[in-house]
């Protein structure tokens, strides 16, 4: 497999984040946590990596000039490899316009991680070991291994409980070389995949997909509640 020389990181802020609240409320990637968008917590771990030669911020389509101009108010280091341009209408799609975007640069990266903006607590391990993972595969996620009793239900009706031996819950940044997700995400279009994550894609492509191991503090804030904690959470970063 070619060496890794250069990477890009596609940040994942399109989402109109509809389980957090109510309509009237901002989605919560642009919630403040501690003070700041959450957002901006995982835009700055990635924009401060020195591997990271571009990161690009997929939001709302009407966002893109007040979300650029935000962030340079929250974060200094690593500010001028910051691009923001338009997402989808999914996460599929949103990823999908990141990965253009990238290839009309003029020189497409080797490698490409992708991550959710709802998730403040990557660090810099996180993404080393990423990077590390995708010099010798194919694509990997970041996980946890499930500690959980599993049940497969009918309903409220339990129907088995599940071996978790081999399962993880999976998280991101995940990553793959760039040519291979774009043409993943170009097959995906083309023939009507539905997908959740950009490691599906990878699989149903026919890609051997690695994890990484992760923290539980890498949580997806998607209610409230979520957000309650990572507030915790921060004030614990940040002592």
């Amino acid at each position: 497999m070619t060496s890794v020389n250069s990477v890009a990181a596609i940040l994942v802020s399109a989402g109109s984040g509809k389980r957090f609240g109510d309509e009237t409320q901002s989605a919560k990637q642009y919630q403040l946590l501690n003070g700041s968008p959450v957002y901006t917590w995982g835009l700055r771990c990635l924009l401060a990596h020195p591997r990271i030669e571009k990161v690009v911020c997929l939001v709302a389509a009407g966002l893109e000039q007040e979300v650029h101009s935000d962030a340079r108010k929250w974060i200094t280091d690593g500010i001028a490899k910051l691009s923001v341009t338009t997402g989808g209408a999914t996460r599929q799609a949103s990823v999908f316009n990141g990965l253009k975007w990238l290839a009309a640069q003029g020189s497409a990266p080797d490698a490409v991680l992708i991550h959710d903006s709802a998730r403040p607590f990557i660090t810099a391990t996180i993404l080393d070991d990423v990077i590390k993972c995708i010099e010798k595969d194919d694509a990997c996620t970041v996980g946890t291994p499930v500690s959980d009793t599993v049940k497969e239900t009918d309903g409220t009706l339990i129907k088995k409980t599940v071996d978790r031996t081999n399962l993880h819950n999976v998280q991101t940044p995940q990553a793959a070389r760039f040519s291979a997700l774009l043409q993943a995400h170009e097959r995906a279009e083309a023939e009507g995949w539905v997908t959740t994550d950009d490691a599906q894609i990878m699989e149903m492509a026919g890609y051997k997909v690695s994890v990484v191991l992760s923290t539980r503090w890498n949580i997806k804030i998607t209610t409230k509640e979520d957000l309650r904690i990572c507030e915790s959470l921060a004030l614990a970063i940040n002592r």
